[in-house]
């Protein structure tokens, strides 16, 4: 078949996307272990996304148009091809069950971002893909169909193209020509003498593509050649015309695509449009693609189209602790270093979510006041933000600590941007926080603490007394988990979405190293992250000890492995240059002899 490289048009035209073909090369092309928390596999629901957002990206379509197969009526024989021939697909495999899972999901995606869907009852998607064609070309718009699939080159004249992702190849009618050797109106003539196994179409015994496409390029239809089918000179040709003509028209009428359904819509309608963003975030929620949530958030803002926002960040002048409820260390005894009054009420609307307590640390008292709770405490978070996620390079720049639900403090020793207010100093923190986490008790708990052990390590802080580690934990519940990342753990634990690094931090280029983050906004978001690493902790725990040897693998052997790979980290491996250097050489010798083999 002929492939075009690149769209050879720039007119607007209709896409309509033959979903059922992207459903099932999703579930064959993505990973199959791919699975949420409740155990419903999702890889074939991920592969769909990514690859419905890279066509729209990539071709920007004006109208577009999603269509799906009526698949449990067409299994149970109700369309109208099996009221025609009642073995109509009979020799396919049931679809497989945990793609027969995800099927819901699919619609309820598609019409959630607002692309008009089709599900129609007895017919097939290529019927729907059909008329659609149709009537966008009635009203002078070209159309693009999103497919590989041969039975619908049919349709393909100079304002119908097709376009097939997977070989990012694109069909136009010389493609029809070159497999069947007709124009693409005749494709359904050659179908029908040639049949389809797929389908379970009967055809013509003994013709084929090629020889139906000789036969139809010849008599010009199918209905003149089996009324000339005598003058064949070929025999068995001749008699197997005569003999299986009725079979033949039983074949066209199931291979023959119908473009004249009631389908109810008007070009306008099939407008691309912004998402309802409630409801399709609700969807990739219940799915728990993470990534894909923020992919998407990223791409439906890159379109204009407008989303809702958290609360836009408000700074509060340094070392001010407002909030609405009493505050941690007022509890416990400590004081703020200064009490300011300003001019107008100063709230950390938009820094602080509803019900929790996150507090900056700036002075000794209060200091004083943090080391006394994680005393008293039975169990502590703690987590460390640094300048570079390569622990054996990372500075630190501040210190998040949460031994309580719902609260947390944040402890700035590093933040260095011009006009940033006065932090205690680093090496005054972790000396008086050595001790604690030196410390053999069990008590703490963090997310990836191999990382945190790297870096503490680096300051000469021998990090012991883990309880847990909550990205180990994840994935020892669930290993085959799209992500184990604290974003991903709190939707999927909580139903919480967290503030993410790219907000504090921005993405790309603009992306700034953690110590030029503001400290109010870094107080919300390390304060965060160690609170909701603790309540995390509380939700997975007892899933562990449900499985008692999932609890005990993760107490003696992931936790300490963890270690173990932080100190193979730290030390490192000696190598020697020169034996790897005759090693490269023996490998391109080698690799020489090779291919001078192969090309002999």
């Amino acid at each position: 078949m002929s492939a075009e490289n690149q769209e050879k048009t720039s007119t607007p035209k209709l896409y309509i996307f033959d979903g059922s073909a992207m459903i099932y090369r999703a579930h064959f092309a993505t990973g199959r272990r791919m699975s949420n928390s409740r155990g419903l596999m999702t890889g074939a629901l991920f592969g769909f996304l990514q690859t419905l957002r890279s066509i729209l990206d990539q071709h920007d379509p004006q109208w577009v148009a999603m269509t799906f197969d009526a698949h449990d009526q067409e299994e149970a024989g109700q369309s109208m091809r099996h009221e025609i021939y009642a073995d109509y697909k009979a020799n396919r495999d049931a679809m497989p069950e945990p793609l027969r899972d995800q099927l819901p999901y699919f619609a309820q995606l598609t019409r959630a971002m607002n692309i008009p869907t089709f599900v129609e009852p007895r017919v097939e998607a290529d019927d729907v893909i059909a008329t659609l064609t149709r009537l966008a070309t009635d009203k002078g718009v070209d159309v693009c169909i999103i497919s590989g699939d041969k039975d619908l080159m049919q349709l393909l004249t100079e304002h119908v193209t097709m376009y097939d992702p997977k070989k990012d190849a694109w069909f136009d009618p010389s493609s029809a020509v070159e497999k069947f050797g007709v124009e693409p109106a005749l494709v359904p003539h050659v179908q029908a003498l040639a049949g389809d196994a797929s389908d379970n179409v009967p055809g013509v015994p003994g013709i084929g593509l090629k020889t139906g496409g000789q036969l139809i390029a010849e008599f010009g239809s199918l209905e003149n050649l089996l009324a000339n089918a005598h003058t064949i000179s070929a025999k068995k040709r001749r008699e197997s015309l005569i003999e299986f003509a009725d079979q033949a028209r039983l074949s066209y009428d199931l291979v023959l695509l119908h473009d004249d359904l009631d389908l109810k819509c008007d070009l306008d309608d099939l407008r691309l449009s912004a998402p309802d963003h409630e409801a399709f975030f609700a969807v990739i929620d219940e799915l728990e693609f993470n990534s894909l949530r923020r992919a998407y958030e990223d791409w439906f803002t890159a379109r204009g189209w407008p989303r809702p926002e958290r609360p836009a960040l408000k700074k509060t002048p340094a070392q001010v602790i407002a909030s609405p409820q009493l505050s941690l260390l007022d509890a416990l005894g400590g004081k703020p270093a200064q009490e300011v009054i300003p001019e107008e009420e100063i709230t950390l609307e938009g820094m602080t979510p509803d019900g929790k307590t996150y507090e900056m640390i700036t002075t000794p008292a209060q200091l004083d006041a943090v080391i006394a709770a994680l005393e008293a405490a039975s169990v502590y978070c703690i987590d460390l933000e640094t300048t570079s996620v390569e622990a054996l390079d990372a500075e630190i720049v501040g210190v998040a600590l949460s031994w309580a639900p719902h609260q947390g403090v944040y402890i700035p020793v590093a933040h260095s941007y011009e006009g940033a207010p006065a932090q205690l100093e680093r090496d005054v923190v972790l000396a008086r926080l050595k001790p604690l986490l030196e410390a053999d008790d069990d008590k703490k708990i963090g997310q990836n603490v191999k990382y945190e052990w790297l870096v503490l390590g680096r300051y000469g802080i021998t990090f012991n007394g883990i309880r847990a580690d909550t990205m180990l934990m994840s994935y020892m519940l669930d290993p085959g988990k799209e992500s184990h990342s604290l974003d991903a753990l709190a939707m999927e634990c909580l139903g919480y979405r967290t503030l993410t690094f790219t907000e504090v931090a921005g993405k790309g280029k603009k992306q700034v190293t953690f110590d030029q983050v503001d400290v109010e906004v870094a107080t919300r978001y390390a304060a965060e992250d160690a609170d909701l690493t603790l309540l995390i902790a509380d939700v997975l725990g007892p899933k562990l000890q449900k499985r008692d040897t999932l609890q005990k693998l993760h107490d003696e052997l992931e936790l300490p492995l963890a270690i173990i790979l932080g100190r193979m980290e730290r030390q490192g491996i000696c190598m020697d240059p020169e034996t790897l250097h005759a090693m490269s050489d023996q490998f391109e010798t080698e690799l020489a002899d090779l291919q001078a083999e192969i090309n002999a």
